[in-house]
């Protein structure tokens, strides 16, 4: 087979996985109310961003999910001090023909409410993982579903997960 055929399914494997990637995450705040200070503004906004323009198989790639959270509001961390709040939690669905691994959450903001101190992520949070295509792995595109849940919460309210 020649480059350019190499080329360009490494090219649609990248493109794939950042399509899935959108349409996998970015539709779980649209299928939930989660409010917002209008109809028209969702409280939390997600982009995935991979960090080449090119993928092999059976090399690991480093990726994130960006989530953008509405002023005045905030989600609670990947590790809530509290028992009985919802934690911040990106997944994957498992799959031979990929992996995910070595999901790093940012370190969350510390915030005081109704004298309880609380770990948040507020404004902007990147999430950093990596993507390994399988080696076995022989078509020209692949679909990686990502999930993540979160509890949006203001300083009176939270929102269902």
């Amino acid at each position: 087979m020649s480059l350019d055929f190499f080329k360009q399914t490494r090219l649609q494997y990248l493109l794939a996985i950042l399509l899935i990637s959108l349409f996998a995450v970015v539709p779980i705040s649209a299928q939930i109310d989660f409010g917002g200070d209008s109809e028209t503004e969702p409280i939390v906004t997600m982009q995935s961003k991979f960090s080449y323009s090119e993928a092999e198989t059976g090399k690991i790639y480093d990726a994130a999910l960006i989530v953008n959270i509405m002023e005045h509001w905030h989600i609670n961390s990947d590790t809530p001090i509290q028992d009985f709040l919802i934690p911040a939690k990106l997944t994957a669905a498992s799959s031979e023909d990929y992996t995910i691994s070595d999901i790093q959450y940012p370190d969350p903001s510390t915030i005081l409410l109704v004298n309880d101190t609380m770990l948040v992520f507020d404004e902007e949070a990147a999430i950093l993982f990596k993507i390994k295509i399988n080696k076995n792995y022989n078509k020209p595109t692949i679909d990686i579903p990502l999930t993540f849940s979160f509890q949006p919460c203001d300083d009176k309210t939270c929102k269902a997960p």
